[in-house]
């Protein structure tokens, strides 16, 4: 028991010490340090989070981390084994399911990717942010222009104020007009 206690307290400070990630999972604990991240860093941080792991596979937060780790280093599949770990112990991530969606368009499986990002949707219908990145899979990677538009039209809905709009606007205009032209 007192074992338990010590490692615990030990997992905690550990990860307390290791860069964050720039992405948290909403209700999930951030880690401070997400500035100043170089290769080596991250790579100290990927060891130290695989050896959390092995000592505690249940440990989501570690999962979460060492996928945002991968990714930083584009190590996408590694990134998308680490994300699909924590979503077995809570399938209703929706940031870590997106980062994998990130991932898999990365690795050229627009496919897969727009599959993450759907699943994403349909948890939270309001992620703005898995709206516009599906409009940009199916506009950019599939060629399904109309479906890109109204993944980015539902995108301005959710956040019009946001630094993207100005650009997903004036693309939503140059795919119709494309769109009008395929007619």
């Amino acid at each position: 028991m007192r074992r338990a206690i010590i490692f615990s307290a030990l997992t905690v400070l550990l990860l307390l010490a290791l860069a964050g990630c720039d992405q948290k999972e909403q209700g999930q604990a951030p880690i401070p340090g997400a500035q100043g991240r170089t290769p080596i860093n991250l790579d100290y941080k990927i060891n130290s989070l695989a050896e959390i792991i092995k000592k505690d596979p249940a440990n989501l937060n570690a999962h979460i981390e060492l996928g945002n780790a991968y990714m930083d280093t584009k190590r996408f599949s590694q990134a998308i084994a680490a994300y699909q770990e924590a979503l077995k112990i809570d399938p209703k991530l929706t940031n870590a399911r997106a980062d994998m969606g990130t991932c898999q368009r990365r690795l050229g499986r627009p496919d897969l990717a727009a599959e993450a990002f759907r699943e994403v949707i349909k948890i939270d219908p309001g992620h703005a942010y898995a709206h516009k990145n599906l409009g940009v899979i199916l506009a950019f990677d599939m060629g399904d222009l109309e479906g890109g538009i109204k993944e980015f039209e539902k995108f301005l809905e959710l956040a019009p104020a946001d630094q993207n709009a100005p650009a997903i606007r004036a693309e939503i205009v140059r795919l119709k007009t494309a769109a009008a032209q395929k007619q």
